[in-house]
């Protein structure tokens, strides 16, 4: 693990500077509402193929009309330049390790952050979990 604690503003930065810092790296991440101050925290084994997700709003209205998630309607509500991105963790894969075990590893690491930061915009309790979380109908 390699804390990096790296902040990037979407007013001040290219999307594609992000991506590139991003590319071929795993960790743990964090969006930060920078009106209210409300943020929310993720894990990726790809942080690139991750960010460039949130910044697809097609994709995210698609994943609305499938259930709920407070970042997404956050991030449509209040626009990309009003969000912060933050990379609080980059996680060198174990070769060692299995596709399972890798994932297991990052949710604990995302968990830990979850606990300490307490992210309004995280619904569910547990990192990976769907516990405490009742998707719509």
């Amino acid at each position: 693990m390699i804390k990096i604690d790296k902040t990037y503003k979407l007013s001040e930065v290219s999307r594609s500077k992000i991506a590139l810092d991003l590319n071929f790296n795993s960790g743990i991440y964090q969006w930060i509402n920078s009106i209210n101050g409300k943020s929310y925290i993720g894990s990726s084994s790809n942080l690139k193929r991750r960010f460039l997700e949130y910044l697809n709003p097609n994709r995210l209205n698609r994943e609305l009309e499938r259930g709920e998630s407070i970042i997404y309607k956050a991030l449509l509500k209040y626009g990309y330049l009003s969000f912060e991105f933050r990379i609080l963790e980059i996680i060198e894969l174990d070769t060692n390790l299995n596709t399972n075990e890798q994932s297991l590893s990052l949710k604990i690491l995302e968990q830990k952050y979850i606990d300490t930061i307490k992210p309004a915009y995280n619904i569910l309790a547990f990192a990976g979990s769907n516990r405490g979380h009742k998707l719509s109908s």
